[in-house]
């Protein structure tokens, strides 16, 4: 495992200690403390040494955590190990981070580095102080018109963005997918359910309840899915009801886009 000390700035390799809780570091002699396990504060995964644990969802468990060659803090989701030999939830992970990073647009979480090592698979992803949309709408209960429409009006601009570089529909706008900075930013992520425009995806892509029915029965990916999308956003931000609730339509979903965000 490596590990890092924070003495001298240095990374290292080092087995789990015989006896008490730290190895010493082999450039300065300081004590360093060994991770509780593979994903505890003092891991290095790549150019990235964890910190404390944010949250935990269907899919991975984020981190903050601080870039070392850069000296940021950085939100590093990481695979579940029970993901990790399945190949659509390792595709998913590696499709979000690059479609995050080919958009430059200032609602979009920005992608910073994906990768594996040592049986890890990661994304990292700047790091926004704030909470979710759903984590406010569950304490606000439902929002002011004049928010409501801020908060869709910065997401479409983000969807457009990503429309006009890359051709790209979202496909999984909800409360889940929406960040608020602490100083009223508004950030749209996860990309994991991203597709181009005209493909038509085996399984469905998305969260059923905010999804047009025509897509759900097996229509091409265009940008009206996240038109149909935002409008449920809307209704529900303002009424603090899905419009999709009672949608009669079923079909085989894929257990990527489906489970809670992360």
């Amino acid at each position: 495992m490596k590990i890092y000390c924070a003495k001298c700035n240095h990374v290292f390799s080092a087995e789990v200690p015989a006896d008490g809780d730290s190895v010493p570091c082999p450039k300065c002699g300081a004590p360093v403390k060994f991770p509780e396990n593979k994903l505890g504060p003092g891991t290095v995964i790549g150019d990235f040494v964890i910190e404390r644990a944010l949250s935990k969802g269907g899919m991975g468990e984020v981190f903050l955590a601080k870039q070392i060659s850069l000296d940021r803090p950085v939100a590093l989701k990481v695979l579940q190990d029970k993901f990790l030999d399945d190949k659509e939830y390792v595709d998913s992970l590696f499709r979000e981070a690059r479609a995050a990073g080919k958009i430059s647009h200032p609602n979009i979480v920005q992608a910073y580095a994906v990768g594996e090592e040592d049986g890890i698979f990661y994304f990292a992803m700047e790091f926004i102080r704030g909470e979710t949309l759903k984590q406010i709408l569950k304490r606000e209960k439902k929002l002011e018109f004049t928010m409501a429409a801020r908060i869709i009006r910065e997401i479409a601009g983000a969807l457009d963005a990503a429309w006009r570089e890359q051709k790209l529909v979202h496909q999984d706008i909800k409360p889940d997918n929406i960040l608020m900075g602490n100083f009223g930013e508004v950030y749209l992520m996860d990309w994991g359910c991203a597709r181009t425009f005209g493909t038509v995806p085996e399984s469905l892509s998305g969260t059923p309840n905010y999804l047009p029915p025509e897509f759900l029965m097996d229509k091409i990916v265009t940008p009206l899915v996240d038109v149909y999308s935002l409008g449920m956003l809307l209704f529900e931000m303002t009424t603090l009801r899905r419009g999709n609730n009672n949608c009669p339509i079923r079909r085989r979903r894929s257990p990527r886009c489906t489970s809670p965000a992360t």
